[in-house]
């Protein structure tokens, strides 16, 4: 993510040292249509994070040692593509207080539902609380 900032940075401060050196008008209107992109990004951005829905689904009955796969369900109704979500699972097992978080990186286009697969292990018998956060 930084890095596409920094790219971003780069990439005006070329179109205004352009501008300052040759006096043309077409490196600003780049440098302005990059500025008036990024402020119509953001109420597009709040308007599909408001809209998303997630979704875990995870097996009932984890053995102690046994793996089990938990889908992790993105669904995006709008018809704008989000190229970038950060979701993390965080898994309590009750019986001993054990916690643990995965944090994972994926993707949602407009179409009905994009699943995206986790391995999780149990290291203890128990019952377990499953919590996602985007």
């Amino acid at each position: 993510m930084i890095g596409l900032r920094l790219s971003w940075f780069v990439l005006e401060a070329v179109f205004v040292c352009l501008f300052v050196y040759t006096g043309s008008g077409v490196p600003l209107a780049a440098a302005c249509s990059l500025c008036v992109v990024v402020l119509c990004a953001i109420p597009v951005n709040l308007l599909v994070r408001k809209k998303l829905r997630l979704f875990l689904e995870l097996p009932v009955n984890i053995g102690k040692g046994k793996t089990g796969t938990a889908v992790l369900v993105l669904e995006n109704p709008t018809y704008f593509p989000v190229l970038c979500v950060g979701c993390r699972v965080r898994m309590e097992n009750r019986l001993n207080g054990e916690i643990k978080t995965i944090r994972v990186n994926t993707f949602a286009l407009p179409r009905p539902g994009a699943e995206d697969r986790l391995g999780l292990l149990r290291q203890a018998a128990g019952d377990g609380r499953p919590g996602v956060a985007v």
